[in-house]
């Protein structure tokens, strides 16, 4: 049977955040985060939602009232937004945000702010096993019409063989189709890989992991 819906993580890192609890714990995102949700979907109220809704809820709202969602070559796609899903004061580690994202097999980690630096060491998952980390490049000069670059890195599990598509060289995307399309053409290929079915089934489980292209 072949797979239609896909789920994938997003979880937004301010600037000098190190920590799984400080990334969990943004309580909002800021308008470049914004922006980049827009490049990769819509949108989309929770409520009575009658597309592909990930494990979130559409009846009650206890997921929280939004999410992104899209339509990509025919595939549906949803993502658990971490700024999107219900902060908790009360609660430090915001396990509600981490027993969706931490349950995906891909994250997309958006750094804002220049010179951020993403350890994925710092996600204690047993399922994450791709995260691809984006951050916007300073520009010297921009024109309010130009679009922002954004700088990509792959990082995974050792166990995990390099896959495609490649990154390009250097690895900065200068628009927003290309950027879309990267991003979720390497999270469909994972997740639909034999290797990700192994995965699923317990028998890969080394944490450890590495740079890839």
């Amino acid at each position: 049977k072949v797979t239609k819906r896909y789920k994938f993580g997003i979880l937004y890192c301010k600037s000098g955040q190190t920590t799984e609890d400080e990334m969990f714990g943004n309580e909002h995102g800021s308008p470049s985060f914004a922006n980049f949700l827009r490049v990769l979907g819509e949108q989309v109220s929770l409520k009575d939602f009658k597309g592909f809704a990930a494990g979130l809820d559409c009846k009650n709202g206890q997921t929280g009232g939004h999410t992104v969602w899209s339509l990509w070559r025919n595939y549906e796609c949803t993502f658990h937004v971490s700024t999107m899903l219900p902060y908790n004061a009360d609660d430090p580690q915001q396990i509600q945000r981490k027993r969706h994202i931490g349950n995906d097999l891909v994250c997309v980690v958006f750094l804002d702010g220049n010179g951020s630096a993403f350890d994925p060491l710092c996600i204690h998952s047993q399922f994450l096993h791709v995260f691809i980390v984006v951050s916007e490049e300073a520009r010297e000069t921009m024109d309010e019409l130009d679009s922002p670059v954004y700088r990509v890195t792959v990082t995974s599990n050792l166990e995990v063989p390099t896959f495609g598509p490649p990154l390009p060289s250097p690895p900065l995307f200068y628009n927003a189709y290309t950027l879309r399309e990267f991003i979720f053409a390497k999270s469909k290929y994972f997740s639909s890989s034999r290797l990700c079915i192994m995965i699923k089934n317990g028998i890969s489980s080394d944490q450890r992991r590495e740079c890839s292209v």
